[in-house]
C-alpha cells in the first residue's frame, strides 16, 4: 500500500465514507500485509496511527479514555493528524528533487 492509498483510507474514514469499523479492518491489514515504508518519517506517522488504532475500544466514551483505550471521537481526532502529518509528508515528497 502506498502512503496516498493511507492518506485515501484515512479521508474515507475521517469524512464517514467507512466506519470506524471497516477503518480498523483496513488500516490493519493494510499495516500488516503491504507496509513498506521508504523512510522513517512515513514510518513514524503510519506507526503511531497503527498503535493509536489499536487502542480504540468500542465501549470507551469520550472523556474516559486512558492509556490503554480511547473513544471513537478521539480515534478520529488522532487520524485528523495523521492526515495532516501525512498530506504534510506528501507535499514535502513532491518538492524534493
Amino acid at each position: 500500500m502506498t502512503a496516498h492509498e493511507f492518506k485515501d483510507l484515512i479521508q474515507d474514514y475521517i469524512t464517514g465514507k467507512i466506519s470506524v469499523k471497516e477503518f480498523e479492518k483496513r488500516y490493519n491489514d493494510f499495516y500488516s500485509f503491504g507496509f513498506e515504508p521508504n523512510n522513517e518519517r512515513l514510518f513514524n506517522i503510519l506507526d503511531r496511527l497503527f498503535c493509536e488504532i489499536d487502542l480504540y475500544w468500542e465501549n470507551c466514551q469520550p472523556g474516559q479514555e486512558s492509556d490503554f483505550e480511547i473513544s471513537e471521537p478521539e480515534l478520529r481526532k488522532r487520524a485528523e493528524i495523521a492526515l495532516h502529518q501525512l498530506e504534510e509528508y506528501l507535499k514535502a515528497e513532491k518538492l524534493s528533487p
